[in-house]
């Protein structure tokens, strides 16, 4: 049986809604980090509104060995694209949920992504092909963001 893999879930907000060069620059960047220390994981960016606002906001899971998780972490909340950084969970997995490095985007169109490794689209069907655990309580966290964030505003 492998080791238990570490792992922290965290939620922020863009401070500037991300566009798609800056969307690709961070999954690059992202890519290239992660694997110099052994982290895979998952990068949810969606915009929604809020009140009379659209923003963006990011939800990510960062999974490997505890040094380097706990060191890409501290990296990003040094990171000025986004503030309000609130760490939701952290502990142990039995396993990889992320064996491949994976950034889900909401808003570019399916036709720009067919060339970039490891991406794929954020849509109504994200949640059957892309989560399989049903019950497991570290994916129910990106179920409630992408479910919240993709409800009608009240007014």
């Amino acid at each position: 049986m492998a080791d238990p893999v570490n792992f922290i879930i965290y939620f922020s907000k863009a401070l500037n809604l991300m566009t798609d060069p800056e969307l690709q620059f961070l999954l690059e960047q992202s890519r290239r980090n992660n694997m110099a220390g052994n982290v895979t994981g998952m990068l949810l960016y969606l915009e929604g509104r809020f009140l009379t606002n659209i923003e963006g906001r990011f939800m990510q899971l960062l999974e490997g060995p505890e040094p380097e998780v706990t060191k890409i972490f501290n990296s990003i909340k040094q990171d000025d694209r986004h503030d309000k950084i609130i760490l939701l969970k952290q502990g142990l997995l039995e396993q990889r949920l992320f064996d491949k490095w994976s950034m889900g985007f909401k808003k570019i169109a399916a036709g720009q992504t067919g060339d970039i490794p490891g991406f794929f689209n954020v849509d109504a069907g994200f949640l059957e092909q892309h989560m399989r655990h049903e019950q497991h309580e570290v994916l129910n966290f990106f179920r409630s963001f992408y479910t919240i964030n993709n409800e009608k505003p009240f007014f």
